[in-house]
């Protein structure tokens, strides 16, 4: 189980299957947001929290 907690500016958690990379989804994390990935998500899906390049702060 991954818990990410977004503390900061909103950012996009974004999602790839890890056999199909096609398949892309994409989700913003405003701030105090909460995401808890397990199971299937976790095993078969790749994540990441992109870089942003902005002079607003933030923490995950």
């Amino acid at each position: 189980m991954i818990a990410s907690i977004s503390l900061g500016q909103t950012r996009n958690f974004d999602f790839r299957k890890k056999d199909h990379h096609a398949s892309k989804y994409s989700l913003p994390l405003p701030h105090g947001s909460l995401l808890i990935m397990k199971g299937d998500l976790q095993e078969n899906w790749e994540h990441r929290i992109a870089k942003l390049y902005s002079a607003h702060e933030r923490a995950d």
